[in-house]
């Protein structure tokens, strides 16, 4: 059984992107600011977060918590947890 990931503002992007690769390795994550989502639905090229940053420091929104990723949570919800506590478009 897949272990839980989770995921708090000191966490590194690259740290989230390894555990979920290594933990889902016929998927990927990738994280990107709210504008890029804008760039996305308008049919633009877009450009992740610099990976070597924690999730603190891109975030655009100061909520407090935390996420959990888990193997029987839905694609759009985890996308929609980030965009909801962190302020983050990400793509699964």
């Amino acid at each position: 059984m897949a272990k839980a990931i989770s995921v708090t503002g000191q966490k590194k992007v690259m740290t989230l992107q390894k555990e979920f690769n290594e933990q889902y390795p016929y998927i990927r994550i990738n994280v990107y600011s709210l504008e890029e989502k804008t760039k996305r639905e308008n049919g633009g090229t877009i450009v992740p977060v610099d990976n070597s940053q924690t999730i603190a420091t891109v975030r655009t929104k100061q909520n407090p918590g935390s996420i959990t990723i888990t193997g029987n949570k839905k694609v759009k919800t985890l996308e929609n947890e980030f965009e909801e506590i962190y302020g983050l478009y990400v793509e699964v």
